[in-house]
């Protein structure tokens, strides 16, 4: 295998694990947000939660905020702290969104 193919194969697996570990998290916040209330699709919630996790470490290494408690490869690890924070704040803002259309209805 070429240095090319080799570095290309590296940098799949360690954007696997990023996403794996960022989806972990947000998939054990939603879990246990689901307490809050019984969504209308919960795999939909740990999916979008997932995004959210991931938007909130784009954030906060774009502005600069420390890494807290980090996992994953070196390279890339991934700020559990903030994963956590982006699926939380994500969580909580579908479950208010499926409130409110309940309330409407």
């Amino acid at each position: 295998m070429s240095a090319l193919l080799r570095a290309v194969a590296g940098l799949l697996v360690e954007t696997a694990l990023w996403c794996g570990v960022v989806a972990a998290v947000a998939a054990i916040i939603s879990g246990g947000l689901l307490v809050i209330g019984t969504p209308r699709r919960p795999g939909r919630v740990v999916a979008v939660a997932a995004l959210g996790a991931a938007i909130a470490v784009g954030i906060a290494d774009r502005i600069g905020l420390p890494l807290l408690w980090r996992l994953g490869p070196a390279a890339r690890a991934v700020p559990v702290v903030w994963s956590a924070v982006g699926a939380a704040v994500t969580c909580l803002v579908l479950y208010g969104r499926d409130r409110a259309t309940r309330a409407v209805r």
